[in-house]
């Protein structure tokens, strides 16, 4: 069986990205800290992992290093606004790394996140 649990790096105040989650059919799981985010990953499996920049004060990089380290296949989507193309390209560099980039409407994050999260109709 499939997880159903998503691991978010950031705060709970992006309501948009956990309800589009919830909509899917996916448990969104927020940690704010990469120390918190790791200890998850090292004790449970997940269907993704979202690393929200505009909501966390994080190395990203070195984040999705760190998972990797766990786990080479969970995909790791990154969504917020850019800090510069050169980490960017890093971060896109990773296997199952996905770089959605900032959205004004919701429904452009959701649309997003689905095509990332979902695979012929089933989860990833």
């Amino acid at each position: 069986m499939n997880s159903t649990a998503v691991l978010i790096l950031g705060t709970d105040h992006n309501r948009d990205l956990i309800e589009a989650l919830f909509d899917f059919g996916f448990a969104p799981l927020v940690r704010k800290t990469i120390r918190e985010a790791l200890d998850r990953l090292r004790h449970e499996r997940f269907a993704a992992v979202i690393v929200d920049r505009n909501h966390a004060d994080v190395d990203v990089l070195e984040f999705i290093l760190n998972v990797r380290d766990f786990d080479e296949q969970t995909p790791v989507v990154v969504i917020g606004s850019s800090t510069d193309a050169q980490s960017d390209q890093a971060i896109l560099s990773q296997r199952q790394t996905f770089l959605l980039g900032k959205f004004d409407a919701p429904d452009q994050l959701a649309n997003q996140l689905e095509q990332v999260l979902m695979a012929g109709g089933q989860a990833i």
